[in-house]
């Protein structure tokens, strides 16, 4: 496999260096304490992975993240499909499939729905909630009419008592 040590470079519009194989890797760059490969560009993404039959982009570790995404000013990480699949997709055997983290720790803009259980560790707001159209299971309906008639029998209670 021949060694380059210098820069390679070529003309506007052709590729510098092109690897092309029928059936094993064509390009693999390793290093022993640097990056086995990157890549800049000024304009347009660093690098770009695509496939016809299967992932466009795979990150494997062994002791830390597959894939890091870290921006100055935009998204860290975007997913995005344009068919009947899952835009971001997070799974996990032993841990959470997801976890945010921020203020707030993750927005949702449109219907949520939850197959399993939903717990909550904190307090719950509800902001700005929609006159009708708000659909809460049995026991929270009417929850203030609910309190005010609880309010009102704590209310005689305490004055046949004499409180």
């Amino acid at each position: 496999m021949p060694t380059f040590t210098n820069d390679v470079s070529a003309e506007a519009g052709v590729n510098a260096i092109e690897g092309v194989s029928a059936d094993g890797i064509a390009i693999v760059g390793k290093s022993a304490t640097n990056y086995g490969l990157r890549a800049h560009s000024t304009e347009i993404a660093g690098i770009r992975g695509s496939s016809d039959k299967s992932r466009g982009v795979e990150g494997w570790a062994g002791n830390s993240e597959g894939v890091v995404g870290i921006s100055a000013t935009g998204n860290g990480v975007w997913g995005q499909t344009d068919g009947a699949g899952i835009g971001v997709l997070g799974t996990s055997i032993s841990g959470a499939g997801v976890v945010g983290k921020g203020t707030p720790a993750g927005r949702f803009e449109g219907n949520v729905e939850v197959a399993g259980g939903l717990k909550v560790t904190g307090s719950v707001t509800i902001g700005n909630p929609p006159t009708s159209g708000i659909i809460l299971p049995y026991y929270f309906d009417n929850l203030f009419a609910q309190l005010q008639l609880l309010q009102e029998k704590v209310a005689a209670l305490e004055r046949k008592v004499g409180i």
